[in-house]
């Protein structure tokens, strides 16, 4: 089966350093080693009478003899592959050969074969090498905040997120490659941004809560309205309640999850209300009016009349002041704007005092009129009534 590294999981770190962990999930594929050949003389002065063992793979032969020194023993390192076959052949010393002896250990240290003391001349062994799997490398990329790029488990050191891959291989089998990437997360925390405040016109359009923060806000947020119930973060004068708007960003594990808030404080002015345009009509003798009460609807108290003719509060006096309109203002509280109403004041004039005048008429006499036959200076375009109707 071919190799398979596993690069391990998914970290987040608070700006701390990561130790990464690669591990083979697959044992790999067996390689070279080395196998040991110990030749030993139980007296301790060396091999006598040429005796020595030829160690025979794939073809190549090597001959070793025991010498004086080191006399009692010497271990010779045997490199192979796996499924070398492996010959020794033992050439018996002519003196002596009863203290010889060559003994076969595997990579392991595990004796494969053992001749015995005085071994006789001929193959004493032949088999074929089983090695262990082969150690695998590893190699990360990128190096950039690695302590070592090239070991299974080095500490990452980085600013921000990053992706980090490890391909594994066998120097013995340099094709038979793995790869596994893992990715560290940089978390730095999250900014719910500075506190802010509007003052908004109770008719306003509805806006967005989160362009009020200041600072650099983390986006994806929640809000709460006063009182802690949750909000969509878009505000609509009228139909919101005015109070303190609260954002709130949470954390990752990594940076603690604490919840980081910020306010923004929403204020609703009202509209300012004038009323509604009156008319007014008095007589020129009659006394000062109220123009407020010309108005209607239900206007607000405290605001200014201007017209054709100072007013003094919100008094008309007829007899110093010019008809016309008079206009009545209520300044809006910001932003709100300013609101007016008219009033038409129109003032009439009595009639002329008459004085009762006398006539007496013949009954032949022709007709006379009446309206000369008043006293004083009355005005014209009365009428007349009597024990009669009266022509003009």
């Amino acid at each position: 089966a071919p190799p398979v590294v596993n690069a391990g999981a998914d970290v987040t770190t608070c700006g701390t350093p990561v130790q990464l962990g690669a591990t083979m999930t697959t044992p790999g594929l067996p390689g070279a080693c080395n196998y040991s050949l110990r030749l030993i003389d139980t007296f301790g002065d060396g091999w006598d009478g040429g005796a020595q063992v030829t160690v025979t793979m794939d073809g190549i032969s090597n001959t070793y003899a025991l010498g004086d020194p080191p006399g009692n023993q010497m271990d010779i390192n045997v490199p192979v592959l796996q499924g070398d076959v492996i010959t020794l052949t033992f050439q018996a010393g002519s003196l002596w050969n009863g203290e010889n002896r060559y003994v076969l250990r595997d990579a392991a240290g595990t004796v494969v074969f053992n001749s015995g003391l005085g071994p006789a001349t001929g193959v004493g062994w032949s088999g074929t090498a089983s090695c262990p799997p082969e150690p695998f490398t590893f190699t990360w990329t990128p190096t950039a905040g690695l302590s070592n790029a090239n070991i299974a488990n080095p500490i990452a050191n980085v600013a921000g997120t990053t992706v980090y891959c490890v391909t594994a291989l066998q120097p013995s089998h340099p094709n038979c490659t793995a790869t596994d990437c893992v990715t560290i997360t940089v978390d730095t925390g999250v900014d719910p941004g500075t506190n802010g405040s509007i003052t908004v016109c109770e008719n306003g359009a509805a806006f967005d809560l989160f362009p009020l923060l200041g600072g650099t806000p983390t986006a994806g947020g929640s809000w709460s309205a006063p009182g802690g119930v949750a909000h969509s973060g878009n505000f609509t004068p009228g139909a919101d309640t005015p109070g303190v708007y609260t954002y709130t960003v949470l954390g990752s594990a990594a940076c603690g999850g604490t919840p980081e808030t910020a306010t923004i404080t929403v204020a609703v002015s009202p509209l300012a209300d004038a009323g509604t345009n009156g008319t007014l009509t008095i007589c020129s003798t009659s006394g000062a009016q109220d123009l407020s009460t010309a108005l209607g609807g239900t206007a607000d108290a405290g605001g200014t009349w201007s017209g054709p003719s100072p007013v003094n509060g919100s008094v008309f006096d007829p007899g110093t002041m010019n008809v016309g309109t008079y206009t009545y203002t209520v300044n809006g509280t910001t932003p709100c704007p300013s609101a007016t109403a008219t009033v038409i004041v129109t003032v009439n004039t009595p009639p002329n005092t008459i004085v009762d005048g006398f006539l007496t008429l013949c009954s032949s006499d022709a007709s006379t009129s009446l309206f000369a036959q008043l006293g004083g200076t009355p005005d014209a375009g009365g009428t007349w009534s009597g024990p009669s109707a009266v022509a003009g």
